[in-house]
């Protein structure tokens, strides 16, 4: 049975391989109007900041960075590897913090995520329990992928490591037209970015 049978189950009709990835070519057209080519209203597409999503790494509070900074100081003279880590600890909690929730809150098992996300326990555990550490952002989309979450809470998962899923990228908007069509097995999504010319999660 291939992927797509799986992906729309044997009681339903299910489409050629070539007719799933040209819907992805036709969602990724969709989402990537040329740069040069004006916008509904006329205008040279502009992206507009106020749209953009920053990540929960820059959104730390005056508290803590207040502690940190003032930890920090010493007379005259900064510790800068001092201020670092103080302020490294704060960098991956909203990310790290999200994933447990989501694991508690839905009963998982760690080992079912990180096999199905197809990362190393060693990695998976690191990423937990290492506040510091900043997960590539191939990793993060795999533990989205894993935690089977919707296109809009995948987004904000990322946002909290650091990473949105770009429309300037071919390969991010294939990824974000698989959260949006539920398809969260790591083989099928790395099958499809192989077809579209695209680099597979975790190669």
């Amino acid at each position: 049975m291939s992927w797509f049978s799986k992906l729309f189950g044997q009681g339903d009709p299910a489409p050629s391989a070539e007719a799933f990835v040209e819907k992805a070519q036709a969602y990724i057209e969709s989402r990537q109007p040329s740069a040069k080519e004006p916008s509904s209203d006329g205008q040279p597409n502009i992206v507009d900041a106020s749209k953009i999503q920053f990540s929960m790494r820059d959104n730390y509070s005056r508290d803590n960075i207040h502690s940190a900074v003032k930890s920090a100081v010493r007379s005259e003279t900064t510790n800068w590897d001092l201020l670092s880590r103080d302020l490294g600890s704060y960098l991956n909690v909203g990310f790290v913090e999200e994933v447990e929730d989501i694991i508690r809150t839905r009963g998982l098992k760690d080992s079912s995520v990180y096999k199905a996300a197809q990362i190393d326990r060693r990695l998976f555990s690191k990423i937990m329990s290492d506040r510091t550490y900043k997960p590539s952002k191939d990793t993060c989309i795999a533990i989205a992928l894993a935690l089977e979450l919707p296109l809009q809470k995948a987004a904000d998962l990322l946002s909290r490591a650091g990473y949105i899923l770009s429309r300037s990228s071919k390969r991010d908007v294939i990824l974000e037209f698989c959260f949006s069509e539920k398809l969260y097995d790591i083989g099928m999504v790395n099958d499809l970015l192989y077809r579209l010319g695209e680099k597979t999660l975790g190669r």
